[in-house]
């Protein structure tokens, strides 16, 4: 029964973030990770060789590679706050809700069954009684094999 509940408040508690967050802002949020990665890689080798020899190479690295994180992370803020007009509109700022939802629901579900996966064979007694109790959790279980097909059967 607390397993039940702790995945349901999970679960509902992801919707309602997604639903606030929204689908727009969580594709701009992705986007801004993988470019500030990509940007702070390549910086650290165009700015590295400039620095003084009194940093060391790991302390110069991290010093450049945060500094353009941040730089390009404040400048997605920026472009996410211009478009956030767009979510605002009716149809569209509902269907950006419900999307961002279920991106979030589904993220949240990817995790609890990985989570669910690794921890069933843990051999405490509390929680095998949990886990065994919980119709939540074991119908995330039983439908493992049944998704993994599935999505098996649309991948090329």
């Amino acid at each position: 029964m607390i397993l039940t509940i702790i995945l349901a408040l999970g679960l509902f508690g992801s919707w309602l973030h997604g639903q606030r967050i929204g689908l727009l802002a969580t594709i701009l949020k992705l986007i801004s990770y993988i470019l500030a990665w990509i940007v702070a890689k390549q910086a650290v080798d165009i700015v590295l060789p400039y620095l003084p020899a009194i940093l060391s190479n790991t302390l110069g690295r991290g010093i450049i590679a945060m500094i353009s994180f941040s730089v390009i992370m404040a400048g997605w803020r920026y472009v996410k706050r211009q478009l956030h007009w767009l979510t605002k509109l009716p149809v569209i700022g509902t269907l950006n809700a419900r999307l961002g939802g279920a991106v979030y629901l589904s993220m949240t579900l990817s995790v609890e069954l990985i989570l669910l996966l690794i921890f069933q064979h843990l051999t405490v007694p509390w929680w095998q009684h949990q886990l065994q109790t919980s119709l939540l959790a074991q119908w995330m279980l039983h439908q493992v094999p049944l998704l993994t097909n599935y999505l098996q059967t649309l991948l090329p």
